[in-house]
């Protein structure tokens, strides 16, 4: 038997291993994905192209995009998360926090984390640092956090520390309308389509309050 022959017959061998190999690894990943989305009750899935698209130079808030550190991109534009009209207690200095629908959480903010980061807020007790910015292009430092409630398992989530000074310093009143963007593409399927490399350690929200459409 000749070079040729052997290695013919190494390639034969190695190459369905391999690929055997690399599609358990594949088929693991995917059902830990599942397995962290049952136990959050989350819905990993989804179309973000869905969700409505901001071009902040269309809308004069072109500013912002350098605060951003270029995690804005054509093909990662920031994508509305939440809308909402601020409650009373969204605004009370002495809560300091604003409350997240658990139904905007579970479709669309958690789009933002990545797994490691989803079993740190929902199962884990661990806050999750949010650098959020206003329409002047400021910088707050917020955190995401769970908090449970005598008689409820499923736990409220909240975001808090910088919140109070934000609201006071856009002068942010019960009764007014809040949009919150962002880049909800550390999901699964969008690990997939921007690489493994991509960065999404550090997330950004942008917060405006008025009508911004593309």
């Amino acid at each position: 038997m000749n070079l040729k022959h052997i290695a013919f017959l190494i390639i034969c061998i190695v190459s369905p291993s391999l690929w055997l190999a690399n599609k358990n690894r594949e088929d693991t990943a995917n059902r830990a994905m599942d397995i962290l989305a049952n136990q959050v009750g989350i819905e990993v899935g989804g179309d973000v192209d869905q969700f409505e698209r901001w071009d902040p130079n269309q809308t004069g808030h072109g500013h912002l995009l350098n605060k951003l550190d270029g995690r804005v991109t054509d093909a990662a534009p920031l994508r509305l998360l939440l809308q909402k009209r601020l409650k009373a207690c969204d605004v009370n200095s002495q809560q300091n926090r604003f409350v997240l629908p658990r139904n905007v959480l579970g479709k669309i903010i958690v789009r933002c984390l990545t797994s490691q980061q989803r079993d740190d807020l929902c199962n884990n007790g661990k806050e999750i640092k949010i650098a959020a910015f206003d329409e002047r292009g400021r910088k707050w430092v917020l955190k995401l956090k769970k908090r449970m409630q005598a008689g409820h398992d499923t736990g409220t989530y909240v975001l808090i520390k910088d919140w109070t000074k934000m609201v006071k310093a856009n002068g942010w009143k019960e009764g007014d309308d809040i949009k919150i963007w962002g880049l909800p593409y550390a999901g699964r399927e969008d690990l997939q389509r921007f690489g493994p490399d991509h960065d999404f350690r550090d997330i950004t929200f942008v917060f405006t309050t008025t009508v911004l459409l593309n």
